[in-house]
């Protein structure tokens, strides 16, 4: 498999599963027992936040390292990073008066008010994932991109 087509894979299986079908289903290790292209890569995206653990997931014969920071205010970033050090995305709590204008309309137009926000950033591309509490009915999922346009909507019955 050429890395373009792996580095869609790998996307594709962070987007769509969690990683759900990966080899092993996360092994736990301390930072320091990562690659050093890894450690680099985690500690410069970090933002001094504090990390909590590093998971180690196998895709057939490539690794990716999954790592949980605490940030200031509660709020949480994951980085996800190949062996060779390579960042593939982060994904981070964002509190709602830093979220964009156009998540706050969408849950008005969904009689609902907007409960978590998560910014996934790949590269260049920018994914909103947001969560709409709505009374007396079931929440929404909303994935966004980064012009406001939704991409695919969700009800939770899990409530």
């Amino acid at each position: 498999m050429n890395t373009m087509n792996l580095t869609k894979t790998m996307i594709a299986l962070t987007l769509t599963t969690g990683f759900a079908a990966a080899d092993d289903d996360g092994r736990e290790l301390s930072l320091a027992d990562c690659p050093a292209a890894v450690r680099t890569t985690i500690e410069a995206q970090a933002r001094d936040g504090r990390i909590e653990e590093v998971e180690h997931h196998a895709i057939g014969d490539q690794a990716l390292y999954i790592a949980e920071v605490d940030l200031p205010k509660d709020l949480d970033l994951k980085i996800h990073v190949r062996e060779n050090g390579t960042l593939v995305k982060t994904v981070e709590d964002v509190p709602h008066d830093k979220a964009p204008r156009f998540l706050g309309q969408l849950a008005t137009e969904r009689n609902g008010r907007l409960e978590d926000i998560e910014k996934e950033t790949a590269g260049e591309k920018v994914i909103w994932h947001v969560e709409i509490d709505r009374a007396g009915q079931p929440d929404l999922n909303l994935i966004v991109d980064a012009s406001g346009n939704l991409v695919r909507e969700t009800e939770d019955h899990d409530d």
